[in-house]
């Protein structure tokens, strides 16, 4: 749950005056993330929200995995994922979705 910066110093406030568990009860906030808040306090860090860290997603198209497995067909889905600048679950994915095998034998990552 995300609370507002004044909430947050209210809060912490609140807990050195009176206790943490106090604070936990009046508030309705956890007592671990009582703690936290204090600690940011304590370190003259700020209490505000800090916005999400997401990375852009990018899907892996069937022409840049083509692209990359005619060039290197025993690549690792690792390396591939480094390549396309995804994760290695989103190669997997795109591998079973475009009909890609995964097995390195004879009919390896064919369709």
């Amino acid at each position: 749950m995300w609370h507002s910066k004044e909430f947050r110093e209210l809060v912490v406030k609140y807990s050195y005056t009176n206790s943490i568990r106090k604070a936990e009860k009046h508030f309705g906030v956890s007592s671990s993330q009582v703690v936290r808040w204090r600690r940011k306090k304590k370190n003259n860090e700020t209490l505000e929200n800090k916005a999400p860290n997401r990375k852009g997603f990018q899907k892996v198209t069937e022409e840049k995995l083509k692209e990359i497995l005619d060039k290197n067909p025993d690549a690792f889905q690792k390396e591939i994922a480094l390549e396309c600048g995804c994760n290695d679950k989103a190669v997997s994915a795109a591998l079973k979705k475009f009909g890609y095998k995964i097995k390195k034998n004879e009919e390896s990552r064919s369709r």
